[in-house]
């Protein structure tokens, strides 16, 4: 009988742990209208992974996603490096990670909140999420996507610098345009927090 409850208490502790959100973070770079391509592809200390999308190398478009690990309820500085190989405009878009549990019908919102991002080899504006136009929106992010809606957080548990931090999720995260120069290495790196 003891040997029952505890293959029970096993198999309910692995259920519940498969059914919690993961603790990663995911930042896309584009670049598809200028058809860039990308080399020298690594993350910050090795941990986590960045590549092409696999749907996207069928069609020799090089957009790159990076899945990248977390502790919960810690801030973590995250980040990676790709050699852009032309000139051009990429897209930078912070998001959470895609997370569907098996038997949804519907990819399941897994906040993540963002600040301190900056980049070497190419130029971000206003990384910490702190500038905001006359309509009080971000000035130099793109807040886009599904519902809920990417939001400008302002409670000091999800700030890591300034003021502010911004909110996103899978499908409505964050994004901005950065110029690229061929050859010449970027580095990206954020503190993100996941719950």
């Amino acid at each position: 009988m003891t040997k029952y409850i505890m293959s029970l208490l096993i198999l309910a502790g692995a259920l519940t742990l498969s059914a919690q959100a993961p603790s990663n973070v995911r930042i896309d770079i584009g670049g598809v209208d200028d058809g860039m391509t990308y080399s020298n592809l690594s993350t910050l200390d090795g941990k986590g992974k960045i590549d092409i999308h696999g749907w996207d190398k069928e069609k020799g478009i090089h957009n790159l996603y990076t899945d990248l690990p977390l502790t919960p309820n810690t801030w973590t500085q995250v980040g990676f490096t790709f050699t852009p190989l032309a000139d051009g405009e990429i897209t930078i878009r912070m998001l959470g990670v895609w997370h569907k549990p098996e038997g949804s019908e519907k990819n399941i919102p897994v906040f993540a909140y963002y600040d301190a991002v900056e980049a070497t080899g190419a130029k971000i504006m206003d990384g910490d999420f702190e500038k905001l136009d006359e309509n009080e929106v971000l000035k130099y992010w793109i807040m886009g996507g599904g519902e809920p809606k990417a939001e400008i957080i302002i409670n000091a548990k999800y700030v890591k610098t300034g003021k502010q931090s911004i909110k996103v999720w899978h499908d409505a995260g964050v994004s901005q345009k950065i110029e690229v120069k061929a050859n010449q290495p970027v580095t990206i790196k954020a503190w993100a927090y996941v719950e």
